[in-house]
């Protein structure tokens, strides 16, 4: 409780601070191991973006893309 402070009990309390309740969301976090079996080749495949890297290609790109099987 704050002391010397005018609260103007009138007031709306039923409005929402956006920012407020962003600040409270919570997830828990991705687990480390996958706890479905992956049966074939090709069930699961995995991608990752690295970039954009400090120097272009000779062809002009600065991201790299590698795409890898659940299974291998």
């Amino acid at each position: 409780m704050v002391n010397g402070m005018l609260v103007d009990k009138t007031s709306d309390t039923t409005i929402t601070c956006d920012p407020c309740v962003q600040a409270k969301h919570h997830r828990e976090p991705f687990p480390q191991v996958s706890t479905t079996p992956i049966r074939e080749i090709g069930e699961l495949t995995v991608a990752d973006v690295w970039g954009p890297a400090r120097m272009e290609t000779i062809t002009g790109y600065c991201y790299a893309a590698t795409y890898t099987d659940g299974k291998s």
